[in-house]
């Protein structure tokens, strides 16, 4: 199973605008009983790759 999410990261929770924005892929894998983390992916958000429309709320 592959999950995808998103991430905002502020200095402080008063701040209205994130410093950095970025996207998570998380592998999994299902044993029968419960998912296991396979795989990590992040990539940080840059002006020549925003984050795709549909993984923003």
């Amino acid at each position: 199973m592959q999950v995808w999410s998103t991430y905002e990261s502020r200095h402080s929770p008063d701040d209205v605008k994130p410093f950095a924005r970025g996207i998570n892929s998380f592998q999994l894998l299902k044993d029968g009983d419960r998912y296991w983390v396979v795989n990590i992916f992040w990539d940080s958000e840059t002006p020549a790759k925003p984050i795709p429309a549909k993984y923003l709320p």
